[in-house]
């Protein structure tokens, strides 16, 4: 909506903890991410690549600031070919996300059911990589649940 995160990285760290140790049962977090739907790009006017970078930077970011809690990046892209572009910009800052207990796609929620989404799954968990599905409803359980660790979805339709 604002083609920005509006809580930066310190307040951010601030709720989570605070979300932690109030509230209790927060075993991990999403970064910040930077989607890549088409609209999203339109708004800010950036490129795929750059909320890659943007993405990555968070992980780094927030794993600085709160260490030893589980941050759990996210895989970003629109095409197949930009999620691995984007498992390989983490590995060249020095993350194998083989070796996470739990990574997250992103800008998969309008298109969970697709055969593309369902391809890239596949291929990320064959891989090594432990999934986590946003927005992953049951449609597209239906097609890959058995090659993610953890999805969610707030939607009510399938």
């Amino acid at each position: 909506m604002y083609s920005k995160w509006t809580v930066g990285p310190e307040q951010y760290c601030e709720e989570v903890v605070r979300f932690r140790d109030r509230v209790g049962g927060l075993e991990w977090a999403a970064i910040q991410d930077w989607m890549c739907e088409p609209a999203i790009l339109r708004n800010t006017g950036l490129s795929v690549k750059a909320h890659q970078v943007l993405t990555v930077d968070s992980y780094v970011t927030l794993s600085g600031m709160l260490p030893g809690f589980m941050w759990v990046p996210v895989i970003q892209g629109w095409e197949v070919g930009d999620y691995w572009k984007h498992v390989e910009m983490y590995l060249e800052w020095g993350i194998d996300l083989r070796d996470l207990p739990l990574v997250g796609l992103g800008s998969v929620c309008r298109r969970q059911g697709t055969t593309e989404v369902e391809y890239l799954v596949k291929g990320l968990s064959r891989y090594g990589i432990s999934l986590h599905g946003f927005g992953v409803k049951t449609t597209g359980l239906r097609r890959y649940w058995k090659y993610l660790k953890t999805a969610d979805s707030l939607a009510w339709t399938v």
